[in-house]
């Protein structure tokens, strides 16, 4: 399943109690990563990654980020306060998580997520497209 990362904020809010959620991260699989390259910068690479996984028989929930390579090989989250997802996390009193603290939990998710392998699969795979 290939998803477009602009696609997660489209989909229905998924409210999840942030006890639940803690458990569920491990439960994310990769949805998708795009590849490009950034001629300007030496040939390095810049995309976007989304994970996600199916919390109801027709919703799902996912997180998406735009990422970048800082050196060959190495990449890291072009900005980490922003985490697209469709995630509304509630506290144990069932109320809302402030927006400073949500986007705390999501990108707690993402240093879990071994996303950084698949940028750097993907942009391999890239580069070999190119050259061949």
């Amino acid at each position: 399943m290939q998803v477009p990362a602009w696609q997660v904020a489209s989909w229905s809010d998924v409210c999840v109690p942030l006890m639940e959620w803690n458990d569920s991260i491990a439960e994310l699989r990769h949805l998708g990563t795009s590849s490009q390259i950034d001629e300007k910068e030496n040939g390095l690479r810049y995309g976007q990654a989304v994970w996600g996984v199916q919390a109801a028989e027709d919703k799902w929930v996912g997180i998406a980020w735009d990422w970048r390579e800082i050196r060959k090989g190495v990449v890291a989250m072009s900005d980490p306060m922003t985490v697209l997802s469709n995630l509304v996390f509630l506290d144990d009193n069932g109320e809302l998580v402030a927006p400073c603290k949500r986007i705390l939990h999501l990108n707690n998710a993402v240093f879990s997520l071994d996303w950084q392998a698949m940028a750097c699969a993907n942009s391999e795979d890239l580069a070999e497209r190119i050259t061949a």
